[in-house]
């Protein structure tokens, strides 16, 4: 379910337009809906909000053009969902995607989250294509971090750290935003109004291409109430909507 804060005239209430993702748990007969979430959500949302309702990713929906065409995903393969607190590790086998530690484990109905990012690791050097399947984006997109979490990006184009929106998520200066760029993850922190490399902070990395098919991994020093970890993402200046 997609929450929106509804635009208004002016921003008059002093809330920029954008929308959240929320995993429903339960239904009623009667219309009423159960949201997972860290939060109230009235603390986030004023009363004329708008909801949309969404068939959710899973695990088995996000990956399984892995498995199938001329490179397959291998049984050494691997790929790693943060839950929260750690790597889950991801494996194919016998036809479904199973956790890695626990191969009796069919993990393809877990959900995805549209923030979510997954790390793939792979033994072999052949070409692998992975074809996802959503809706683009219309609005400026929410998520919430508290703690930890491999964020990706929302739009299907590049953008860049700075266009993330992190350091405006009650930023510590303690915490750290790692990019892959291909063989390590490159550390940044955010210091004096810029984002700059963490092992040379005069370098300045506001600019790093962040692509339209990556995440990045947040580690937060401090864990804040998920009600100040809001993090908006506005839409990337190559960004188009017909």
């Amino acid at each position: 379910a997609y929450i929106a804060v509804e635009d208004d005239a002016e921003n008059a209430d002093g809330i920029a337009p954008a929308e959240e993702a929320f995993l429903i748990t339960a239904n009623s007969t009667s219309g009423d809906l159960t949201l997972e979430t860290l939060f109230d959500l009235s603390t986030k949302f004023p009363a004329s909000t708008s909801i949309k309702i969404r068939k959710a990713n899973t695990v088995s929906s996000v990956l399984n053009s892995l498995s199938t065409g001329s490179a397959v995903f291998q049984s050494a393969d691997r790929v790693f969902v943060w839950n929260g607190s750690g790597w889950q590790s991801l494996r194919f086998l016998a036809g479904s995607w199973r956790d890695a530690d626990s191969p009796t484990t069919i993990v393809d109905g877990m959900v995805i989250f549209p923030d979510e990012g997954i790390f793939v690791q792979r033994t072999g050097t052949g070409t692998m294509t992975l074809t996802l399947f959503g809706e683009v984006p219309s609005a400026p997109q929410i998520a919430t971090i508290e703690g930890n979490g491999f964020l990706s990006n929302r739009y299907p184009v590049a953008t860049t750290l700075v266009n993330l929106g992190l350091q405006d998520s009650n930023w510590q200066g303690a915490d750290r935003v790692y990019i892959w760029d291909g063989t390590n993850w490159l550390s940044n922190r955010f210091l004096a109004g810029s984002w700059r490399d963490s092992d040379s902070p005069t370098t300045i990395t506001d600019n790093t291409e962040i692509s339209g098919s990556t995440a990045v991994f947040v580690s937060r020093a401090s864990e804040i109430p998920a009600t100040d970890g809001s993090v908006t993402t506005p839409f990337p200046t190559n960004y188009n909507i017909d």
